[in-house]
């Protein structure tokens, strides 16, 4: 699409992309892509070469990310925004909907329930590493494979190095 907007308040430009992903019948049928904050939007941004800002610490308070809300709460900083957004001129409405997620966005952090899902991930993503790095590591696959199916392998692991780093970071945050 080769577009951008212009995020709010910290006034960095984005792309806009399209992807069948995203739920045409859903609201307005865009979607804000968060890749350092969702594991689906993490393979998504993957898939278009979206930058992944982490803009939360672990028990969810904004980081230096978070400009003039480093520090603050993330349901306080939703609240504090609107009144900004508005003087700016870029807000057009506020609606309640029925998210999809399992957890309601309401509810506090489970620090349990979030460093076991952290955990999870992380295995997942080793053993796909693990996975790749076999592939890799025979000369028979590198040798015979097509170039393209021997890069995007090498491009698989090197997105699970990235994950697993970011993944490990996190889970450090989490329990410190």
């Amino acid at each position: 699409m080769k577009r951008q907007v212009k995020v709010p308040l910290v006034g960095r430009e984005v792309p806009i992309i399209g992807d069948e992903y995203v739920d045409m019948e859903f609201g307005t049928g865009c979607l804000k892509v968060t890749p350092a904050h969702d594991m689906n939007d993490f393979e998504l941004g993957k898939k278009h070469g979206l930058e992944s800002i982490e803009i939360f610490h672990a028990d969810a308070r904004l980081n230096e990310q978070g400009m003039q809300f480093e520090g603050q709460d993330r349901f306080h900083v939703r609240k504090a925004m609107l009144p900004i957004l508005e003087k700016e001129g870029v807000l057009e409405k506020v609606e309640d909907y029925n998210n999809k997620m399992i957890k309601p966005p309401y509810e506090q952090v489970d620090m349990e329930e979030e460093i076991s899902k952290a955990e999870k991930d992380l295995e997942y993503f080793r053993g796909f590493l693990k996975s790749a790095e076999k592939k890799l590591g025979n000369e028979r696959f590198v040798s015979g494979a097509p170039k393209e199916v021997v890069e995007n392998e090498r491009k698989k692991a090197a997105d699970a190095m990235e994950k697993i780093a970011m993944l490990e970071d996190k889970l450090n945050k989490m329990k410190s």
